[in-house]
């Protein structure tokens, strides 16, 4: 599972939304089988991953609550995900910017997706 985000800078691009009492939740339009649950992070030694940040969409609460949907996560190590993630992530919305800002309907397009790999090179 990939996703695609459109990074757009406006003047009234704001922060007026929070992570704050932000719950994880499962996508309940998939079948049961197939669908990514709290449970399966309990206690697994995982963080829940943005795939498309939160804090890209700090302009809008209800933007911000769909990357809190399971269907947006990934499993990440905690140091990862905190650290070098995080780092990136916020890179990226740099980047969007200084290059997207003061054109009039520019964007940026990110794309991101889990890399799997067997055990023995991690």
């Amino acid at each position: 599972v990939y996703v695609m985000e459109r990074l757009c800078v406006t003047a009234s691009s704001g922060k007026n939304a929070t992570r704050m009492n932000k719950k994880f939740y499962e996508e309940k339009r998939l079948p049961p089988n197939h669908r990514s649950r709290n449970s399966f992070f309990k206690h697994s030694g995982y963080d829940r991953g943005h795939m498309a940040p939160a804090a890209d969409f700090s302009h809008n609460v209800d933007h911000m609550k769909d990357t809190f949907n399971l269907c947006n996560i990934s499993p990440q190590v905690p140091s990862f995900n905190r650290g070098i993630w995080s780092r990136l992530e916020k890179m990226i919305r740099d980047i969007a910017t200084e290059e997207v800002q003061g054109r009039n309907g520019a964007a940026m397009y990110v794309i991101t997706g889990p890399l799997w790999v067997p055990s023995s090179i991690v």
